[in-house]
């Protein structure tokens, strides 16, 4: 019965009445992504672009709607799991990204660097260490101008922004036990901090800003800094060196910042419903 009526439905989807069409959309949405499949099918036996553009339409809608199922369900079950967030940004630009083969390639990543540490280093010998196998040998090359924001791509690059580095660095860092965080500055200015031993990160916890022992820019391949040279580079670039910023954020905050770069991007190309829809995954995370 159900295979009868995806037939019909199908068969509507190049009806020139909006109303005709609304319905069927309807009908097809209510599915989920169980048919997408079927929806593939019927794009790739067609040659009408009508009847294209309206089931890439439908798919995108079907694998959104399931994208901001998925990051309800992170936010409110995994929100720690940075990895599994960035995991999300990805899909909704590559929906059918290889999930597996990004953690396999994170995975090379950190034992290469695993296999050069020590638990008798001190912090400073370990992020070296750290700076120097990530930026030098395994030729991981951050640009500023860089706008890609999707993990997986920036892996297979070798290369992205201060924020998404950032975030390689600090998934990686937590896998091998080091005690980074994510450091969110005035201006979508992005850092990590490495800190005296784990620390349980919320809104203003002051304990985790007192355990801070030295700052690191991903940007900068790793540089390390301490809370005066901060204060007093933020100050060369005209910020207020209120120390009450320097607090390890949360790992929501750090994809919010992705989506918000994202976003940036989407209104430079004035990509209308693409804005939208980001504005939407922002607002889950608030």
């Amino acid at each position: 019965m159900e295979h009868k009526e995806l037939n019909a439905l199908l068969s509507l989807l190049d009806d020139p009445d909006r109303e005709v069409f609304n319905h069927v959309s309807g009908r097809l949405l209510s599915y989920g992504s169980r048919i997408i499949p079927t929806l593939e099918n019927a794009w790739e036996s067609s040659f009408d672009p009508l009847l294209q553009e309206r089931i890439e339409s439908i798919i995108h809608r079907i694998q959104f709607d399931c994208l901001t199922h998925e990051f309800s369900q992170w936010v409110k079950n995994s929100p720690d799991n940075l990895f599994e967030g960035a995991c999300l940004v990805s899909q909704y630009q590559y929906p059918d990204f290889d999930k597996k083969k990004l953690k396999d390639d994170l995975d090379r990543l950190k034992r290469t660097i695993w296999l050069e540490l020590s638990h008798h280093l001190s912090p400073l010998e370990q992020v070296n260490i750290f700076n120097h196998v990530f930026y030098t040998i395994l030729e991981f090359s951050p640009k500023a101008s860089s706008k890609n924001f999707f993990i997986h791509k920036a892996i297979e690059n070798k290369c992205g922004n201060g924020l998404m580095t950032g975030v390689i660095y600090l998934i990686i860092a937590h896998d091998l036990d080091m005690p980074v965080y994510g450091v969110s500055l005035p201006n979508n200015r992005f850092i990590m901090a490495y800190t005296k031993e784990p620390v349980r990160v919320h809104a203003a916890d002051e304990d985790a800003r007192r355990k801070i022992l030295f700052f690191i820019n991903p940007l900068n391949r790793g540089a390390i800094f301490s809370r005066n040279e901060l204060i007093t580079e933020l100050y060369k670039l005209g910020e207020k060196s209120d120390t009450s910023v320097f607090i390890p954020c949360q790992n929501k905050t750090i994809i919010s910042l992705l989506l918000e770069n994202l976003l940036e991007v989407y209104k430079e190309d004035a990509l209308t419903d693409k804005m939208e829809e980001v504005k939407s995954l922002i607002k889950l995370l608030a």
